[in-house]
């Protein structure tokens, strides 16, 4: 028998492993969320710091330049080595914005100012410090300083414009995230408590069928009549206790066979036919055969056979019921023997020998023949058993009608009235 409450119980432990998994899955979730957040606003710091860091350099290469332009003293490697750090810092930058069109624009124009504004510093530094071009390019040199101040200024404002972009999408990704875990974890108890429930009644109801089966299997177990079930190519799959005890098979013996080994071949090919006819149109079958048991005696039996049929209207298994009834049939036997025969003398007695008469005008009149009737009577019996018995006047009764039956035709009749 299923213990409901023990599955239940193991049920419920499972639900709450799952619930408690769950729940450690979402803090790692978020926990690397977090981190990924965190990685973001490195990443875009480390940019602005690299915006900022080109301001730096523009300005210290415009001390440089101003410097000589004032007093006519330069360091023309440092300056070289900044243009060069100029150079790699907007080139990392560019890389890593690349999916922003409008951050790659502005990246390129100061990249493009950049370049004219060293092409200006080196043209400067070929001519001698007193000459009057040399000077025209300083002053074209602090206007396009000026530009290149503005357009660092607005790729570091679109890179924070990215920075905060993307925070936004995170916070959202964040709150979409907790929310769909919070309608996942709110679905999975209503389907655990719904599947409960479900789970209760299928239990219940698989606890009143596994009831009836044992019920089932004890009836059939210690019910008097055999019970043999077949599949549909006739094949026996189950035989009751009550099958052996009558044919004498065991149930070893009789697994996958035919029921035809159970057949005593006492039917005729026309008996059968009928059988399986009545078993196909009607679904079932009921009468008297005679059958075999293991030791090869005939027995008389009584048997019923239904057809189980799927849901499709297609034979499932055939169902036999039957019982030994050689001992009524011996009985009935000797009843309709003691009904038409006397008993002293096992002759037809008056009864039968009147419907023997009857059947026997009838057939006369029907072939336009004669019956003829003879009437005998014992002289001197009365004597016989006042002096010697009734012994022995049974005895005599027993030879006359011994002799008489000898000396008769097998057509003809004769009885004691």
């Amino acid at each position: 028998m299923i213990d409901l409450t023990h599955i239940i119980k193991r049920f419920s432990y499972l639900i709450l492993t799952f619930i408690i998994l769950l729940c450690l899955t979402v803090a790692t979730g978020f926990s690397v969320l977090q981190h990924h957040r965190k990685m973001l606003i490195e990443y875009s710091a480390a940019n602005i710091s690299d915006v900022y860091s080109i301001n730096e350099q523009l300005t210290d290469i415009h001390m440089s330049v101003q410097a000589y332009y004032d007093h006519g003293v330069i360091d023309e490697g440092q300056i070289i080595h900044d243009l060069s750090l100029l150079d790699t810092t907007l080139a990392t930058i560019k890389i890593q914005e690349r999916d922003d069109l409008s951050a790659v624009k502005a990246i390129e124009k100061l990249q493009y100012n950049i370049d004219r504004y060293q092409l200006i510093i080196n043209q400067s530094l070929k001519l001698s410090y007193d000459d009057q071009q040399q000077k025209a390019l300083f002053s074209d040199f602090h206007l396009h300083y000026g530009q290149l101040q503005r357009d660092a200024g607005y790729v570091t404002q679109l890179l924070y414009q990215d920075l905060m972009q993307r925070m936004s999408t995170f916070e959202n990704t964040n709150y979409v995230i907790f929310v769909a875990l919070g309608i996942l974890m709110l679905l999975l108890i209503i389907s655990a408590i719904f599947f409960l429930k479900h789970l209760k009644s299928y239990l219940r109801k698989r606890e009143r069928l596994e009831s009836w089966y044992t019920l089932s299997s004890t009836v059939l177990s210690n019910v008097a009549e055999s019970v043999m079930i077949t599949d549909a190519k006739n094949k026996i799959i189950f035989v009751n206790p009550a099958f052996s005890k009558i044919t004498g098979y065991d149930r070893s013996d009789v697994l996958g066979q035919n029921p035809d080994i159970l057949s005593a071949k006492r039917h005729t090919p026309e008996f059968h036919d009928k059988f399986w006819l009545e078993i196909k149109n009607g679904g079932r079958w009921e009468g008297e055969v005679i059958n075999a048991k293991k030791d090869g005696s005939s027995y008389h039996q009584w048997l019923s056979v239904v057809v189980l049929r799927d849901k499709k209207e297609k034979v499932a298994n055939y169902v036999a019921v039957f019982s030994d009834i050689t001992k009524r049939k011996e009985a009935e036997q000797i009843l309709t023997r003691q009904a038409h025969y006397d008993l002293l003398t096992q002759l037809p007695n008056r009864r039968f020998l009147e419907e023997r008469f009857q059947k026997a005008i009838a057939r006369a009149n029907r072939t336009k023949k004669k019956v003829a009737f003879l009437f005998l009577d014992i002289d001197d019996f009365k004597p016989v058993n006042d002096e010697f018995g009734h012994l022995a006047g049974d005895t005599v009764l027993k030879e006359v009608a011994k002799r008489l039956s000898n000396s008769i035709r097998e057509t003809d009749c004769i009885g004691r009235l």
